[in-house]
């Protein structure tokens, strides 16, 4: 039996690193899937990025369709490293991930921001 693919919450844009989706989304734009890959591989080399103004496009030289459409249709991020802790002999790294809290531009643009903020080393 195939694993079952993770769906976006309902209401939410689905995450850009959702491969079947965007490739789907691409197709039916008639926009080449290389764009996908180089957009994908900026997105896991700079895990601080958040925001979409973020991405370099024309540094990716992706079609400046996708660059207009996927902000619109698509989160950057859909969770985030809030707090991350390593043991002392480093054997042991411990994340606490947390969503993003969007807010969508009248342009339909999303801006994220990180909404988690404590503190785990008191703990």
């Amino acid at each position: 039996m195939a694993p079952r693919k993770r769906q976006a919450p309902s209401g939410d844009r689905t995450p850009v690193l959702q491969e079947d989706a965007v490739l789907t989304f691409l197709a039916e734009h008639r926009i080449k899937p290389v764009n996908a890959y180089a957009l994908w591989k900026w997105v896991v080399q700079h895990p601080a990025a958040v925001d979409w103004a973020e991405v370099p496009w024309q540094e990716l030289k992706v079609s400046q369709r996708m660059a207009d459409l996927l902000p619109r249709h698509f989160a950057l991020r859909s969770s985030t490293v809030a707090e991350r802790l390593d043991s002392a002999d480093g054997s042991t790294t411990k994340l606490l991930v947390g969503p993003l809290s969007c807010t969508h531009d009248s342009d339909g643009t999303t801006r994220a921001r990180n909404p988690i903020k404590r503190n785990l080393s008191s703990k």
